[in-house]
C-alpha cells in the first residue's frame, strides 16, 4: 500500500476506522456521516492522509503523515492485502452569512487560546508539546485539497477556522486517562459534526477545560520546584 501511495501525485491514501460491532446496523459508528455498513463491520471516521516523510527501518518503515478533511467510503474493490475502494469527500454545510462574523471571531479567540496552551506546554516539553506546535502550523497553512472546499464567501478564513478547531483537539502534556477519554469524545463529536460553527464550539469548550487543567499542572510544578 505504501509503495502504491508513494507513486501517486500527491502521495496520499485514506485512513478509515474499522469497527466490528455485534450488530453493525445499530452501532453508534453506523450513524456517523458517510459510514459504510457491512454484514459484520462498519467503516467510519475516514480522513485523507498525505505522506510527509518515509524513513526505512530494519523491518518496514517509519512514515510521517498529515491528515486532512473527512471522507466517506462509497464502495469496496478489495479487502486484501489492504482495503481499496471508492471514496468521496464529506463537506461541511455552508455557514450562513449572518454567522460568518461570529465564527471568524471564535476562530481568532481559539488561536489565542492555542498560543497560550503552547506556552504552557513548553514548561513540560515532550511529544504532546511538539505535536501541538505542528498542529498550530498546520492550522495556518492552505489546505492540500483546496478544490474540496464548499463554495461561498470567506472560504480561506472559514477553512482556517475549521483547521484551528481540529488543532484545538490535541492532547496536552500529562493529561489523565479521564481527560484523554473526554478528548476522544470531543474528537468523535467533531467528526460527526457537519458545521464549522458547531465544531468551533466543541473545540472551544474542550480547549477551555484542557487549558485550565494544564495551567493547574504548571502551577503545581512551579510550587514543587520552589519547595525544592
Amino acid at each position: 500500500m505504501l509503495e502504491r501511495a508513494l507513486q501517486s501525485d500527491p502521495p496520499v491514501f485514506c485512513h478509515i476506522s474499522v469497527e466490528q460491532p455485534v450488530d453493525p446496523g445499530t452501532s453508534s459508528a453506523a450513524r456517523l456521516p458517510g459510514a459504510l455498513v457491512g454484514d459484520n463491520f462498519v467503516l467510519a471516521l475516514g480522513t485523507l492522509v498525505q505522506i510527509v516523510e518515509v524513513k526505512a527501518q530494519g523491518v518496514g518503515a517509519l512514515v510521517r503523515v498529515q491528515a486532512e478533511g473527512r471522507i466517506a467510503v462509497e464502495s469496496l474493490k478489495q479487502l486484501q492485502p489492504y482495503i481499496a475502494g471508492a471514496v468521496t469527500p464529506l463537506l461541511d454545510d455552508p455557514v450562513p452569512q449572518d454567522s460568518i462574523g461570529a465564527a471568524l471571531k471564535a476562530a481568532d479567540e481559539l488561536a489565542s487560546m492555542l498560543r497560550e496552551c503552547a506556552d504552557l506546554c513548553a514548561k513540560f516539553g515532550g511529544m504532546e508539546a511538539a505535536a501541538l506546535q505542528q498542529a498550530q502550523l498546520w492550522a495556518e497553512r492552505r489546505p492540500m485539497t483546496p478544490g474540496l472546499a464548499r463554495g461561498g464567501s470567506h472560504i480561506d478564513e472559514l477553512e482556517r477556522a475549521n483547521r484551528l478547531a481540529w488543532a484545538a483537539l490535541s492532547a496536552l502534556p500529562q493529561a489523565s486517562e479521564s481527560e484523554l477519554r473526554q478528548l476522544l469524545r470531543y474528537r468523535l463529536a467533531a467528526m460527526a459534526a457537519t458545521s464549522v460553527v458547531d465544531r468551533l464550539q466543541l473545540a472551544t469548550t474542550c480547549l477551555e477545560s484542557s487549558r485550565a487543567m494544564l495551567a493547574a499542572r504548571v502551577a503545581l510544578k512551579s510550587l514543587n520546584i520552589g519547595a525544592s
